[in-house]
């Protein structure tokens, strides 16, 4: 019988550590292989992360284009 899927929420995780005060350090970071990360915010529901826009799609869509299995 197929299990139900259960829709995740943050009751279903133990906070471990605050990332928070580790932001500055992702958008002070320069490099070609890491996504520029400006800021945070969040309202009472979201968090939202503000980063370049690279186009493009994903790494599965590259690997399917380069056809590399």
């Amino acid at each position: 019988m197929r299990l139900q899927r259960h829709k995740m929420g943050a009751d279903d995780f133990e906070p471990l550590t605050m990332i928070g005060k580790e932001t500055n350090l992702l958008a002070e970071v320069d490099s070609n292989c890491i996504v520029k990360f400006y800021c945070s915010f969040q309202d009472e529901e979201y968090l939202y992360l503000i980063m370049e826009y690279l186009p493009g799609g994903d790494m599965m869509t590259l690997r399917k284009r380069e056809k590399i299995r």
